[in-house]
């Protein structure tokens, strides 16, 4: 379950998942800043990645040409880097479930952080 987290996700997160989410990594390290979304995308798709993102732009990409890569679209945006990790491994089994199931029909899943209402 490797994610590779926006631009708008600082870079430091893939510290705080890689016990959960081995194989991460941010498109910074990547190289991918100030990329269109379709190389984001392209490179999530062959390199194995699901994209985690506070762009709605990801939502409907995956809702145009389908999965892989999957989306966690994070709501609401902007959140810090160590309530975003909080929540991604909060929803650990969620999130998993949703990433490796084959007979799952959608390529997206809107995970909220309902802490912050």
């Amino acid at each position: 379950m490797k994610l590779l987290f926006d631009e708008n996700i600082s870079w430091r997160i893939v510290k705080k998942v890689i016990s959960f989410y081995p194989g991460s990594e941010s498109s910074v390290r990547l190289h991918l800043l100030g990329q269109e979304d379709n190389q984001v995308w392209a490179t999530a798709l062959r390199e194995g990645y699901s994209i985690v993102t506070f762009d709605d732009d990801y939502p409907a990409l995956s809702q145009q040409r389908g999965f892989p890569p999957k989306v966690i679209f994070i709501r609401p945006g902007n959140l810090p880097t160590q309530v975003l990790a909080d929540l991604l491994i909060r929803n650990y089994d969620t999130i998993h479930a949703f990433l490796t199931d084959t007979e799952e029909e959608r390529g997206c899943m809107e995970l909220i952080d309902f802490t912050r209402f």
